[in-house]
């Protein structure tokens, strides 16, 4: 398969509507004519900054939490939350919630902290926010938030959790609580790829028939059977060191080889998004294209499942 080397600018930018959108095939169409013409201009190659992360530790090599640093987890989560109240950047109020595990003296500890932490999350839930008056001040919206009954996934960034709940207006006294429950993932496939591999095809877990095209520089190529949104990939440099920044946006095969065909018009691209269906932009296969900033020397692409609880606590919120 001829694959082009373009800016992945505008399919990341774009990404988040197939998927976001799922199942919102006009959103999509309206926003097709320009990855279309994205994928008509390639871009000149940017310079690559190389810069790294710390050497890679692999999800499947780390150790099983114990069950002492389990519960001192929870208690430091605790011991260090802080809420507030503020308003973000759409002018919209919000109860703002983070917490850390502790201050790390070196970026050596937060990368070693990001590497035990890897394959662990906090499942916020049973999250009841309320005035003076004990009346619910969640701001309930089913097409921006979760509501009460349902949780959201926070993931440790060094050694910290982070997330804002929308309420309905600014206040100087809240309380309620959030549920916090510690995650583990139990199981992890994974597949590992040299620079030079091209055409491999190969499953992760459930998921069948996935095909690595080629890596090309920064740059490495797939194709999946379906849109799939927990697939991770990182890339490693010559010294097994992580890079910094990375990127992946996700197409449907049968848009992108349309796109990459010569001597496009624009009547043959409306044709053709007039005529695409629902099961070809989100049943049927999707080119997946990761990028990072520096040359990739090996690549990992894997896929965790199965959480399993270890932990649950309430967080009592008092303002």
């Amino acid at each position: 398969m001829k694959i082009k080397l373009v800016s992945l600018l505008l399919l990341v930018s774009f990404s988040n509507v197939i998927i976001g959108q799922n199942n919102d095939l006009d959103n999509f169409k309206k926003f097709l004519p320009y990855i279309i013409k994205g994928l008509q201009q390639p871009k000149p190659e940017k310079q690559l900054d190389e810069n790294t992360s710390g050497v890679f530790q692999k999800p499947w090599e780390v150790k099983k939490l114990q069950d002492s640093e389990i519960q001192d987890i929870v208690k430091k989560i605790i011991d260090n939350k802080r809420f507030k109240v503020k308003k973000d950047y759409t002018g919209e109020w919000k109860l703002d919630f983070f917490s850390k595990l502790k201050n790390f003296e070196s970026i050596k500890e937060i990368y070693k902290s990001n590497g035990a932490l890897s394959n662990t999350f906090v499942q916020v839930s049973e999250i009841k926010i309320l005035d003076e008056a004990n009346n619910s001040a969640y701001f309930i919206n089913k097409n921006k938030s979760i509501k009460n009954n349902e949780s959201k996934k926070l993931e440790f960034n060094s050694g910290q959790i982070h997330t804002t709940f929308p309420i309905i207006k600014e206040y100087s006294n809240l309380n309620g609580g959030i549920k916090i429950t510690l995650k583990e993932y139990s199981k992890i496939n994974y597949k590992a790829f040299q620079k030079n591999d091209t055409d491999i095809e190969f499953n992760l877990g459930d998921i069948k028939n996935i095909k690595l095209l080629r890596i090309d520089k920064n740059k490495a190529y797939f194709i999946l059977p379906k849109i799939v949104d927990n697939i991770e990939i990182t890339s490693t440099n010559v010294k097994n060191e992580t890079h910094s920044s990375q990127s992946k946006s996700k197409i449907p095969k049968k848009v992108y080889d349309f796109a990459t065909k010569d001597n496009l018009t624009d009547e043959s691209i409306n044709s053709f998004i007039k005529n695409l269906s629902k099961q070809d932009v989100y049943e049927n296969y999707q080119i997946l294209i990761y990028e990072t900033n520096g040359i990739i020397d090996s690549l990992y692409i894997y896929l965790k499942s199965n959480p399993i609880d270890l932990a649950s606590k309430t967080i009592e919120i008092k303002l």
